[in-house]
């Protein structure tokens, strides 16, 4: 099961690697502190009025947040040799009810997709992040808070 995975999303890394870019590398540093969820699923979203946003903190793997209603936390697995693999794991929430939560269900949803990171910034400090899922497609973008 692991080695499918892996496969996948290295073939993914192998599809996206052939759109050529002149954006800086993100590094595992860039993505400590906090971010707004500026877009998910191709959906624009302003995270003042959705209150979607993420915390990363990388020294202690960690990352934490707010669907909008309720708080989340989970662990960031690195891999080794490529730092730009990344995956959100044991990621939990509070329980509040709220009047609307598909947004909340679709951000859970689409955190447990992630398995890369990028930034399209040509310059640091960088202030856009871009999560990717397996088949190599942006499926959330942030902004630095």
């Amino acid at each position: 099961m692991k080695k499918t995975f892996f496969l996948c999303v290295l073939l993914a890394l192998a599809l996206a690697g052939c759109k050529s870019s002149k954006a800086l590398v993100a590094a595992s540093s860039d993505l400590d502190g906090r971010w707004g969820v500026i877009e998910m699923n191709g959906k624009a979203l302003d995270p003042e009025v959705t209150g979607q946003e993420l915390t990363f903190d990388v020294e202690r793997l960690m990352v934490s947040g707010s669907t909008g209603c309720n708080t989340l936390g989970g662990q960031i697995e690195f891999n080794e040799k490529r730092k730009e693999i990344i995956r959100l794991l044991k990621i939990v929430s509070t329980r509040k009810g709220c009047m609307d939560m598909s947004g909340e269900n679709e951000m859970l949803k689409t955190l447990n997709e992630v398995v890369r990171y990028g930034t399209a910034d040509r310059v640091a400090p960088v202030d856009t992040i871009f999560l990717y899922g397996l088949t190599g497609e942006k499926i959330m973008s942030l902004s630095k808070k």
